[in-house]
Parts: structure tokens; C-alpha cells; sequence
């Protein structure tokens, strides 16, 4: 990785267009627990693939470096798979600590994507991002981004 400014993504592999959908691998930069598929299948938001997250799995990656004491922006665009209405939430942690919660009812329609963010201040140079589909239905993620406000 080149040198990390202001807009770099701390995200690598945010759209998944670098995962191994033939041999559904998630890697590079991404770990998973549980249930995840590579999918090219429906709508993609940026390239050709995404992530499918099955119940109660998550996707993992240690973050680009970031400036400790800083404002930054966590994005993401999530689709629900199946019948609607979603329950559950989606939850994103930082360093395992549970940073926030977006609710699946808010997906409103099947492979229609609602783009989630907040900003978050960083404690640590080299933290881990974790996404956890707590909901009742596979949920298709894709545009992960981290970035410096």
C-alpha cells in the first residue's frame, strides 16, 4: 500500500472486486466467521460483486493506519435477501467493541440498497472493523468505506 493521506479509503477491498468469487474466498485484507458468500448475482454498487453476509455471520479487516483523535466516516450500502420485512440489526464494531447498530426493518425492499454511515473518533492507529449480520435474512453489502473527515 502507497502512502496513506486524508482520502485514502481505509478500507482495501471495500467493493469485493478483488475477492475470489470462483472459489468463494473473501480474501484479500477481509476474514469471515459463519456463512459469506462472494456474489455477483442482483445489483452491485460498485463493480461486479459484493458480499453476502448468511445470518449471523460478519466480515473482519484490520483498517488502514489511522490518526488517533481524529474524525472519521464509516459508509456501507446493505441489501436484505428474501421476504421483507427484515428484523434484527446490522452491527459494526471497532477493536470488538460494539460502535453501532442499524436496524434490517429500515431495508425496505429485496436487493435495494440503503447506503448506512456515521463518524466515529479513533482511538487506535490499527484497528479491526467488524460487520455482524444480526438479522433474519442474508443481507448483500457492498462500497465499504472508512474515510478522515
Amino acid at each position: 500500500m502507497g502512502i496513506v493521506t486524508e482520502n485514502t479509503n481505509r478500507v482495501q477491498n471495500g467493493g469485493f472486486e478483488e475477492s475470489d468469487f470462483e472459489n468463494q474466498n473473501i480474501d484479500p485484507f477481509w476474514t469471515s466467521e459463519g456463512g459469506v458468500v462472494i456474489g455477483r448475482n442482483g445489483p452491485q454498487l460498485l463493480g461486479q460483486q459484493n458480499a453476502n453476509l448468511l445470518i449471523d455471520a460478519s466480515i473482519s479487516q484490520e483498517l488502514l493506519p489511522l490518526d488517533p483523535g481524529k474524525i472519521y466516516e464509516f459508509r456501507f450500502a446493505v441489501s436484505a435477501s428474501g421476504a421483507i420485512p427484515a428484523t434484527g440489526t446490522i452491527d459494526i464494531a471497532i477493536d470488538g467493541v460494539p460502535v453501532q447498530s442499524f436496524q434490517a426493518g429500515n431495508l425496505v425492499s429485496i436487493n435495494a440498497y440503503v447506503m448506512y454511515a456515521f463518524t466515529f473518533e479513533a482511538l487506535d492507529a490499527n484497528p479491526t472493523l467488524t460487520i455482524t449480520n444480526n438479522s433474519n435474512h442474508s443481507i448483500s453489502i457492498d462500497e465499504v468505506s472508512v474515510f478522515r473527515k
